[in-house]
């Protein structure tokens, strides 16, 4: 498993170098396609409550900087088993600010993704979730997906999860570093994890 992770971050970076649709700093909605991807994302964007954005399979998303992705609509990003989505950072010293679900009474779907590289820093709650942050959320399922190399100074390397009953399912969560909760933290919220594995984190 490690090594096929390795191999497809690989594969993504050398990627990146062709990227064919910017995404500035904003709201952000509608349907992104392998046929525009990658998508360099080059500024803090939202899905905004009321809006939908749907990933398609195969579509790489590559951040720029250490920009914050925030759900506080529906977010579905649909990768297959032959053709995962990968959501990373170009430079991965610097990462990204994972994906943060918030307040999101939407129904969300990730599945068949590798995310990569998300860096919680700040303060509260920004230092939380590295590659998954979600609070105040119910209504979403995270699938067959890979969270790796992310960390947070807080809690929650891999993933933080407050005041939220989702699913996590036949997912690995490994290789991420935190302050508390290596791999993943959970207050106040009684997720549903099945078949997954969560291994060699690191609490510092």
């Amino acid at each position: 498993m490690k090594k096929f992770i390795l191999f497809i971050i690989l594969v993504v970076i050398s990627q990146l170098a062709f990227g064919q649709t910017p995404i500035p700093g904003g709201n952000v909605s509608g349907n992104w396609t392998i046929a525009n991807s990658p998508y360099q994302i080059n500024g803090d964007i939202v899905v905004q409550a009321g809006s939908i954005l749907t990933i398609d399979a195969g579509v790489i998303v590559s951040f720029e900087g250490h920009y914050s992705f925030t759900i506080n609509g529906e977010l579905n990003i649909n990768g297959t088993n032959g053709n995962l989505v990968v959501i990373s950072a170009t430079d991965q010293n610097v990462g990204w600010s994972g994906l943060r679900f918030e307040n999101s009474s939407a129904t969300s779907i990730i599945d068949y993704t590798i995310i990569s590289y998300g860096n919680a820093t700040g303060s509260s709650p920004e230092y939380r979730g590295g590659g998954i942050y979600v609070s105040e959320t119910d209504n979403l399922t995270i699938s067959n997906c890979v969270v790796t190399n992310c960390s947070a100074i807080g809690s929650g390397g891999g993933m933080f999860i407050d005041n939220s009953d989702i699913t996590i399912d036949n997912c690995s969560i490994s290789a991420n570093t935190a302050a508390g909760g290596g791999g993943l933290s959970i207050t106040n919220s009684n997720p549903t994890i099945l078949n997954s594995v969560i291994e060699d984190n690191v609490t510092t």
